[in-house]
């Protein structure tokens, strides 16, 4: 079960195991952010591939600054992986979050 604070208030969310309800990961404390197209690449049958993705609603994004990754007391396998990957305490470089995610998926332009 994933929950979560909305724009008004600091960004909070979790993720708990839906089998007892303990805590697999939590972050906090981001920041307001507008909506900002994705460009990906990929490859295609050895073809590169540029693909833009219309983002149409804003987002939360944070530096990593002040963020902190835990991972719970869960002994859920997501939450397993990520203890086996050290990711407890850890910082991210970049973080982008929204409720409401919507976009468009334009097709790929062979570059």
């Amino acid at each position: 079960m994933l929950t979560s604070h909305g724009a008004r208030a600091p960004f909070a969310s979790r993720l708990a195991a839906p089998i007892g309800a303990a805590i697999i990961l939590s972050v906090m404390s981001l920041t307001p952010a507008p909506a900002a197209d994705i460009l990906t690449f990929s490859l295609l049958q050895g073809r590169l591939m540029k693909t833009v993705i219309r983002v149409l609603t804003p987002s939360f994004a944070s530096s990593g600054d002040g963020l902190l990754f835990k991972v719970g007391s869960s002994s859920h396998p997501m939450a397993n992986n990520l203890r086996a990957l050290a990711l407890d305490g850890a910082r991210p470089a970049i973080v982008h979050y929204t409720n409401t995610f919507q976009a468009l998926l334009f097709p790929g332009q062979a570059l």
